[in-house]
């Protein structure tokens, strides 16, 4: 977990002690001052230094409750809008990401979260969901990109281009992923630089220079991508009645690269479930503030900026993240169990692979889940039959026989 002080993680002190002399020499540590130095410089880090940063940057993307950081600069966000939502598996995080353009969503958190969405663009494992659901499609797709461990994007820069080749979770994680890139656009981002000239002449004539709030350009951009998909169908219907139906499910112009999303029925920008709706909302309003009245011309993205936002956001975004939680939230859950199991025990219920890495469950592990069923069955069965002997039901009907008083 972070820590204040990075010497009291003994692994990350050893693991960095020569690349703090090197580079943060001067950054007095404690309040993860240590750890923000690092991660600013991350790709000059030796090797080690970098994986044991990589390491803590997970967890705490896991869990807010481990970034101090976070904690410190959004106490008060925290209460005011997330109270009731229980941390793990980034919820408490996605609740202030989809409450950040609110009024009340002071500046200092808003930057904190602005940062860790920002390092989420550079390296794909610091989203939980994406890591949960792509980890074997990076593995068979993008593997040379992953193992070169350069925060770049290059992983899901690899992921976008070959989108139809992902596994259904992939691509629903992929597109919440894109769509958020999207919503905390800045020019030169990681991921979104190819759309920055089209972003800059459709979406902010009027905000040039100035800070652009969050939901801006997301909002804009798949309004754009809407209309390109509106002003397309009836040329796809002429090919159709023409005979023609080769490139009938291609874009128009240089944007026959486009990846189909199978099942759509809304526009890409389009969102279900209450914090969509906070985003689309919020976007919308700060589109209509950053470039005033939309533009009655023909807008087109360029091909590159054009695949990404047709990727981004399909229509049930909402739905995939929730289940997306909701199963790691599960499997978390279980191996924090069988960890418990192994230290009370003993016993090695879990598998790892040579860098410590929890893998599957062994077949101790899953006698165990056996047997913890069978008692849990057993406790149940037993409870239910106290309460039907305590409330005097027979398995069986019974005969009421009244008598009736002699000499009647």
């Amino acid at each position: 977990m972070e820590v204040d002080d990075f010497r009291m993680d003994m692994i990350l002190a050893e693991a960095c002690r020569a690349d703090v002399d090197k580079f943060c020499a001067k950054v007095e540590p404690g309040q993860g001052r240590v750890h923000k130095c690092l991660r600013e410089v991350s790709k000059q880090l030796s090797p080690t230094c970098r994986l044991e940063e990589m390491r803590m940057e997970e967890k705490e993307a896991d869990n807010v409750q481990f970034s101090i950081s976070l904690l410190r600069a959004c106490s008060g966000e925290k209460g005011l809008f997330c109270h009731d939502v229980q941390p793990g598996s980034a919820r408490v995080f996605r609740c202030l990401v989809e409450n950040m353009a609110s009024a009340d969503f002071g500046d200092s958190c808003r930057s904190v979260i602005m940062q860790k969405l920002q390092r989420r663009e550079a390296n794909w494992r610091l989203d939980p969901a994406l890591r949960r659901f792509c980890r074997a499609d990076v593995d068979r797709l993008c593997a040379f990109e992953d193992a070169e461990r350069i925060e770049d994007g290059a992983v899901k820069k690899c992921m976008a281009a070959k989108h139809e080749q992902l596994s259904t979770g992939c691509q629903r994680e992929l597109a919440r992923s894109l769509h958020m890139s999207f919503f905390i656009w800045q020019s030169g981002g990681t991921i979104t630089a190819p759309c920055d000239a089209d972003i800059q002449k459709y979406c902010l004539p009027k905000a040039q220079g100035s800070q652009v709030p969050p939901g801006a350009v997301s909002s804009c951009v798949a309004d754009i991508v809407e209309r390109m998909m509106q002003a397309e169908q009836p040329n796809k219907q002429r090919r159709l009645q023409a005979g023609d139906d080769s490139d009938a499910d291609e874009g128009s112009g240089s944007n026959n690269s486009v990846p189909s999303q199978q099942g759509r029925k809304e526009r890409p920008g389009s969102r279900n479930g209450a914090g969509q709706a906070k985003l689309a909302a919020a976007g919308a309003a700060a589109a209509k503030k950053a470039s005033g009245t939309k533009p009655a011309q023909v807008l087109k993205l360029s091909e590159q900026c054009y695949r990404l936002a047709a990727i981004a956001a399909p229509s049930d975004v909402e739905q995939g993240f929730d289940a997306s939680t909701i199963a790691y939230s599960m499997q978390t859950a279980l191996t924090l169990s069988m960890q418990r199991v192994e230290q009370a025990t003993g016993l090695q219920t879990l598998r790892r692979n040579g860098q410590g890495a929890v893998t599957a469950i062994s077949l101790t592990g899953w006698t165990a889940l056996a047997g913890v069923a069978a008692f849990v069955l057993v406790l149940f069965a037993g409870a239910l039959y106290g309460i039907r002997q305590y409330l005097g039901h027979a398995h069986q009907g019974y005969s009421l026989v009244v008598k009736s008083p002699a000499g009647q």
